[in-house]
């Protein structure tokens, strides 16, 4: 098994983990706005709590998003740094498809990862059990007057059926219109305690899968995953014009 240090600060949380000998040792923040003060001292703790150095870390990995811009360039920047440092490749891992890991033992033929994105919006996917997109693209913004006819619609394009559907995340409890699309088209809602917010724990897993598929890059070429492209463009447009 490779040795893999996972970075994650997609959310209101941050945390650090070190995978290694089969086991995975996380440290975790729960202070909102602080994870620049964090993720290089839980680096330091894990590092010498395994008396190894970074030397000794075959890759870095980190969520890359959709989540919170600052917290996703903060980690990056801190897993870019220190890959480049060590000459260590760096391994990308969507936020969304590290959600389906709490839920790999279910029988689920898809997974619906939920983020709430703020301003009457969510980031969503649909992912099967291996952490492997079934659309398109990773990652979907997802809005009040359009989600029950998209989610319906993936579902049909699909051919799954939503009673074999696993939804999974906070979000589809405390958006309305999230929940009550699963109710309308009957799908499960993931047990509570698999709800938990996105981890390093799970982005190391996925990392380690990566890894043996040779899926990793340089750290040069790796950038986030911000399903909110246009609407900074549209922001930094209207700042320049004022």
């Amino acid at each position: 098994m490779s040795t893999i240090l996972a970075f994650e600060a997609s959310g209101e949380k941050c945390s650090v983990s070190l995978s290694m000998n089969h086991e995975t040792k996380t440290l975790v923040s729960d202070q909102p706005r602080a994870h620049a003060t964090h993720l290089l001292p839980f680096t330091e703790q894990l590092l010498a709590e395994h008396q190894c150095v970074l030397a000794d870390v075959d890759a870095i990995a980190c969520a890359i998003g959709p989540g919170s811009f600052t917290g996703l360039r903060i980690a990056l920047s801190v897993a870019q740094g220190l890959a480049y440092a060590s000459d260590k490749p760096v391994i990308a891992v969507n936020s969304l498809a590290a959600m389906t890991v709490p839920v790999k033992e279910s029988a689920a033929a898809l997974v619906l990862p939920l983020v709430d994105a703020r301003m009457d919006e969510v980031y969503w996917g649909a992912y099967s059990l291996e952490g492997q997109s079934c659309i398109e693209k990773n990652a979907l913004m997802g809005t009040r007057e359009g989600f029950e006819r998209e989610l319906q619609a993936l579902l049909e394009r699909l051919a799954v059926d939503a009673s074999h559907v696993l939804a999974t995340g906070q979000a589809w409890q405390s958006i309305d219109y999230a929940k009550s699309a699963a109710q309308v088209l009957g799908v499960h809602l993931a047990e509570e305690d698999t709800q938990d917010e996105v981890s390093a724990a799970y982005v190391a897993s996925l990392a380690q899968a990566a890894w043996r598929k040779g899926d990793y890059v340089s750290p040069q070429k790796v950038d986030l995953y911000y399903c909110r492209d246009s609407i900074a463009w549209n922001k930094r447009t209207r700042i320049r014009a004022s």
